[in-house]
C-alpha cells in the first residue's frame, strides 16, 4: 500500500504540495516516504497500523470517562511527523507532516446547538481540504434514512443508501445552482422536507385522480394521466366465461396456466393423472381442460405397469395391472378423456364468476376405479354403521413406493 501511495504521488515529488488522504492510503511510512520526496501529507489513521504511537489513542473506557474535544499529541522531530489523538462523538487519530502541534477551536453541533471545542490544527485543516468522497460521506451521514435503522434483510439497507447518495448528490447540485438560498444553516432541512412534500402531496385529491378519464369534460380536473391497465379481476373473468362457454358446448380446448390471470402454487401445476397413478409429478407442459377443469399434461406416458417407482410389496407389483390406472401408453390428455373421464373417476370444476375463484376438478375417492385401487393396494374400506367409510381418502405414497419419495408434493 506504501507503494501505491508513493507512485500516485510521484507527480508532485519536490513541489511541497500537501496531500490529504483517508485511513485506507495513510500509514507512518507512507507520510516518511513522501516527506523524503518533497510532499508534504495529513490524514486519518487506522489503530492497526504500524508504529502508530499508543500515546495517542485512547481506549474505550477513555472514550466515556474524557470530555468531548479532549487531545493527545506525539511529535517525531526527526522526520517533521505529528500523531494526534482527539475525542469527538468517538475517537480520531491523525498524521501530519504538514501542520504543527497549535491548538485551535472548531464548531460542532451538540444536541441541535452549535458547541466550540478545542482541537488541533490538523483536525481543522484537514476538514477544510478533504476531498469529495469524505464531504460526500460527511453530507450523507446527516439526514440519512437507514443509518439508527436495523433490517433483516441487507437488501432493504442498500438501497436506503442508493436513495441517501440520490439526495446528496441532488443538495449538491440545488447549492451550485442557489448559492444565495443556501446560506442559512436551516436550508439543507427545508430543501428535503420540500422533497418529502412534493412526493407525499397532502392536499392532492387521489380519490379524484381514478375517477377521471381522458375523455372527462370536466374543467374543474387538471389531472394529466392515463386510466389504469384492464385488472386482474376482469381478466380473471373474461377467461371463466370462455370456460363456461366451453363447458356449455362440451367441447374439450386448452388453455394454458401462463395465460391464466390466477396466482397458483407449484403444487396446484401438476398434471392430476401423473398424481393418480403415483408416477413422478409433472410441471412442465401441463395444460389445464377448459371443459373439465382438470390438470393435465401433454407428454407421452408409460402405462402404470411399465414405469417407475416400483412399488414396494410384491404381491402389488404382480397385480399393477389391476390398480386402476389406464393400460395404453399415451399423453395424460388422451389418458383422461378416453380412459379416466368416461369412468367417472373426477368431479367436474365448480366456478364462481361472481368471486372470481375456480375449484379444479378432482379425483372421487368414491368411484369404481379408486375402490379398485384400494383394493390393489390392500387398503381396507370399512362400512361403519352405514354412516360413512373409514380409510377412504388419497393413497399414502410412503406406504406403497418408499419414504425417499414424500418429497414428492401433489
Amino acid at each position: 500500500m506504501d507503494n501505491l501511495t508513493s507512485e500516485m504521488c510521484n507527480i508532485l515529488q519536490g513541489t511541497g504540495a500537501v496531500v490529504n488522504m483517508d485511513n485506507y492510503y495513510m500509514s507512518t511510512t507512507a507520510a516518511i516516504h513522501l516527506k523524503e520526496k518533497g510532499i508534504l501529507c495529513r490524514g486519518t489513521i487506522r489503530t492497526n497500523r504500524k508504529f502508530v504511537p499508543k500515546s495517542v489513542l485512547f481506549m474505550a473506557k477513555e472514550c466515556r470517562s474524557n470530555e468531548r474535544g479532549t487531545s493527545r499529541i506525539a511529535v517525531n522531530a526527526k522526520h517533521s511527523l505529528v500523531a494526534i489523538g482527539w475525542l469527538d462523538n468517538k475517537a480520531v487519530n491523525f498524521i501530519s507532516t504538514a501542520d504543527t502541534t497549535d491548538v485551535v477551536s472548531v464548531e460542532r453541533r451538540i444536541k441541535n446547538e452549535k458547541v466550540q471545542l478545542s482541537a488541533p490544527a490538523v483536525i481543522k485543516n484537514y476538514n477544510m481540504y478533504m476531498g469529495g468522497v469524505d464531504r460526500h460521506d460527511k453530507l450523507r451521514s446527516t439526514f440519512s434514512l437507514g443509518k439508527h435503522h436495523k433490517f433483516k434483510k441487507y437488501f432493504v439497507k442498500f438501497m436506503l443508501f442508493i436513495i441517501n447518495i440520490a439526495l446528496t448528490n441532488s443538495w449538491i447540485y440545488y447549492k451550485l445552482t442557489n448559492p444565495t438560498k443556501c446560506k442559512k444553516s436551516e436550508a439543507r432541512a427545508d430543501f428535503f422536507l420540500s422533497i418529502a412534500e412534493h412526493l407525499v402531496r397532502p392536499g392532492y385529491d387521489w380519490a379524484a385522480k381514478y375517477k377521471v378519464t381522458p375523455d372527462s369534460t370536466d374543467n374543474n380536473n387538471s389531472y394529466d394521466y392515463y386510466p389504469r391497465a384492464q385488472s386482474r379481476v376482469d381478466e380473471c373473468t373474461e377467461v371463466m366465461q370462455e370456460m363456461e362457454k366451453a363447458g356449455a358446448e362440451n367441447k374439450c380446448k386448452f388453455v394454458d396456466f401462463s395465460s391464466l390471470p390466477l396466482q397458483l402454487k407449484k403444487q396446484s401445476k401438476t398434471c392430476q393423472v401423473c398424481n393418480y397413478e403415483m408416477q413422478k409429478p409433472k410441471w412442465k407442459g401441463v395444460v389445464m381442460c377448459m371443459n373439465h377443469g382438470v390438470r393435465l399434461c401433454s407428454g407421452i406416458t408409460q402405462p402404470r405397469c411399465d414405469s417407475s417407482p416400483v412399488f414396494i410389496r410384491p404381491q402389488v407389483r404382480k397385480s399393477q395391472t389391476t390398480l386402476g390406472t389406464c393400460p395404453t401408453k399415451t399423453s395424460c390428455w388422451n389418458k383422461f378423456h378416453e380412459f379416466y373421464e368416461p369412468k367417472g373417476l373426477f368431479a367436474r370444476m365448480v366456478m364462481n364468476i361472481a368471486e372470481g375463484t375456480i375449484c379444479f376438478g378432482s379425483v372421487l375417492y368414491s368411484s369404481e376405479l379408486y375402490q379398485q385401487s384400494y383394493k390393489a393396494l390392500g387398503v381396507e374400506v370399512t362400512d361403519n354403521n352405514n354412516k360413512r367409510k373409514t380409510c377412504m381418502g388419497r393413497i399414502n405414497l410412503s406406504t406403497h413406493i418408499g419414504k425417499k419419495y414424500l418429497k414428492w408434493k401433489y
